[in-house]
């Protein structure tokens, strides 16, 4: 088999490996830990944040970009409450008391949902999934392009004969003006027939080229990294030999060639979500930290997931950071500009267990991967992360759909965080957690949460 040859190790999340919390206290590089993260403490500062939506609707925001002078362009969808009908696609510029300075409405095509929007020289480009008119309902894609008043210019419908295309994702282009569009192919007849596919398209929407990533075992490509003039990263995940999916790294050229592949079984199962380049600092090849989840094979919930791979996919450090009473996934990861990592989480609460809600947890580590801070944020009754943007000045910005009061006041300026404080010696007894409840369905609303950036730090192994 294709995989056999491959250099792979295997890293049980098990008992076999002593769970430590690993802080910046020496300068030796562990090559591997595990982490159990502290119990979430809320009510950190935020520079802003603020929720959108009205109260008769359910308001859902999957992407967002940053806008000159301290704004977010968000991009989502409205949902009718009673019967979840799609209403509108929207764009909409925020400013930091929560003011709605722009928005756009638009009919939205059957079953239409926002999955990335990026910048451009002349406005926005967004990356939606829909399906099709006809009797089989196809899923396909769709790109558009609006100037920079959110006025629609053209767009690109993306599908193929025999699979549906859902939309993953999509980046800038590494060598020139447009993006690369990520795509899975799922053949509607066989679902183990699915596969990773990238499409690059010209800023004129005009495609430049397409690959199919098919070995012959199902696989999904999850996000690229644009690695300037090295080309591209790709993670993802792909099923090994024995059954399990296992994360994925493809290091590609400008086309989408592959010029190197590996697997990375972890644990159960594993995948990589996000990825970003470490710089050569002077001659060489970059390296890369990829972040993602792996299943354990104790039966815990998910684990989050950093690596740092050499030029060649060579694991340099692996941490893992978990909890038992969420499901934990490292969904993107930023090097900072002094070699700082910073892991965006998405921790999602356990239905068995009563009294948590889901929320963002921002991890600040050091460029060897040792543990410097831990950073919980949620608003309304839990929240979800759809997508994460750099700011101006290193600011962490967070694009968010929330559950919140019906009956919350509209018009917000500035929404603080809600405090929650140390979590209590006691667990909360039933007369307390039912008094937390809503006392009617909550809504889903929007949130843009503008993280601080991170603190002057002086590395002293540097």
């Amino acid at each position: 088999m294709l995989f056999n040859k491959l250099n792979i190790f295997i890293v049980a999340l098990s008992v076999a490996l002593f769970p430590v919390v690993a802080y910046a206290q020496s300068c030796q590089t562990h090559f591997t830990t595990i982490t159990d993260l502290k119990p979430p403490t809320f009510g950190y500062p935020s520079v802003w944040d603020s929720k959108y939506g009205k109260r008769e609707e359910f308001t859902q925001v999957q992407t967002g970009v940053i806008g000159e002078e301290d704004t977010v362009f968000i991009a989502g969808r409205r949902l009718d409450k009673d019967d979840y009908d799609i209403k509108t696609i929207f764009l909409a510029e925020l400013n930091r008391r929560g003011r709605t300075m722009l928005e756009m409405n638009y009919k939205p095509a059957p079953g239409q949902t926002p999955i990335k929007m990026l910048e451009t020289q002349k406005g926005f480009v967004l990356l939606s999934a829909i399906r099709s008119n006809g009797s089989n309902k196809r899923l396909q894609g769709r790109v558009t392009w609006f100037n920079e008043k959110g006025v629609f210019r053209y767009d690109r419908l993306i599908s193929d004969p025999k699979y549906d295309f859902i939309p993953v994702g999509m980046v800038p282009a590494a060598e020139s003006d447009g993006s690369v569009l990520i795509m899975h192919a799922v053949n509607p007849n066989d679902p183990n027939d699915n596969h990773g596919v990238l499409l690059r398209y010209m800023a004129s929407g005009e495609l430049l080229w397409k690959r199919s990533y098919r070995p012959g075992i199902p696989n999904q490509i999850l996000a690229l990294e644009n690695v300037g003039n090295y080309g591209y990263l790709a993670t993802g995940y792909i099923k090994n030999d024995d059954g399990r999916n296992s994360a994925w790294v493809l290091r590609l050229a400008y086309d989408g060639a592959i010029n190197w592949q590996r697997v990375y079984p972890r644990g159960a199962a594993s995948a990589f979500y996000d990825a970003q380049v470490i710089p050569p600092t002077v001659t060489g090849d970059p390296k890369f930290i990829v972040s993602g989840k792996s299943l354990p094979l104790d039966g815990t919930p998910d684990a989050a997931m950093v690596m740092q791979l050499d030029p060649l996919g060579e694991p340099e450090w692996s941490r893992y950071y978990r909890r038992p009473d969420y499901k934990v996934n490292a969904r993107w990861i930023r090097r900072e500009e002094d070699g700082r990592i910073s892991v965006i989480l998405d921790a999602e609460a356990l239905d068995t267990v009563p009294g948590i809600a889901n929320h963002v947890r921002m991890l600040s580590l050091t460029k060897r991967g040792d543990f410097l801070s831990d950073e919980a944020y949620y608003v309304g009754h839990g929240a979800r992360a759809t997508d994460f943007v750099s700011g101006w000045n290193g600011e962490r910005i967070v694009i968010a759909t929330i559950e919140d009061d019906a009956h919350a006041a509209e018009g917000e300026e500035d929404v603080p965080l809600k405090v929650v404080g140390l979590v209590p010696d006691e667990p909360p007894t039933e007369e307390e957690i039912e008094a937390q409840k809503p006392k009617e369905p909550p809504i889903q609303r929007g949130w843009v949460m503008v993280g601080t950036p991170l603190d002057e730090f002086k590395d002293p192994c540097d």
